[in-house]
């Protein structure tokens, strides 16, 4: 898929820790919720994340539905355990890509095995860039709010292209009228403190 918008409507299955932070210090997953996405886990993945320092991050945003886990049962194992001998990946990177698969939707990972193996399984794969540009094109961001959150990232140290950041910051401001942010090539320290809203929980 690249960084191109496929539909309206197109559910995240997210593998990476680092970039479900990034989405929440960004304060995309509010916007992702409002254009009424989804964006999910697998419980397989949970499992993993609850052993990071990051589940303090991760956990609030299960609890107040901006992330949905799916639980795969015992008979789908089989499936998944084909996958992975196929590809020489692990089973949770598995799961995501027959969940994927199964959502129609876009795989977000920074993982380059991941990628080639979603390749070669024709299921979409994409990274952070692809939820800004698709929430600018839905109207559910705002192109001040994707500035700031991308310069933040960029100000952290992200493994984001610079080339890419920088052409995305450049057309953003021409949006606003506002001379082009230089992406930042070394951390800065500032951070956006954004909570989410308070909603009900999601079946899991």
């Amino acid at each position: 898929m690249g960084n191109d918008i496929a539909t309206l409507q197109t559910p995240l299955v997210i593998r990476d820790v680092k970039v479900i932070a990034d989405m929440a210090d960004a304060c995309l997953f509010k916007a992702w919720s409002s254009s009424k996405n989804k964006a999910f886990i697998t419980d397989m993945a949970e499992q993993e994340f609850r052993k990071d320092a990051q589940w303090k991050t991760i956990h609030p945003l299960i609890a107040e539905g901006f992330i949905e886990v799916t639980r795969f049962e015992a008979e789908e194992i089989p499936a998944l355990n084909e996958l992975k001998q196929a590809h020489g990946i692990n089973i949770i990177d598995a799961s995501i890509v027959c969940l994927c698969r199964n959502k129609s939707g876009v795989v977000l990972t920074e993982d380059p095995k991941l990628r080639a193996t979603c390749v070669k399984e024709s299921v979409s794969c994409s990274e952070i860039l692809w939820v800004f540009d698709h929430l600018l094109h839905t109207g559910n961001l705002q192109f001040s709010a994707a500035l700031e959150g991308l310069n933040m990232l960029t100000s952290r140290g992200s493994r984001l292209q610079l080339v890419e950041v920088q052409k995305r910051m450049e057309a953003w401001a021409r949006k606003l009228t506002l001379p082009p942010t230089p992406a930042p090539t070394s951390p800065s320290g500032s951070q956006l403190k954004c909570k989410p809203p308070k909603t009900a929980s999601p079946e899991i």
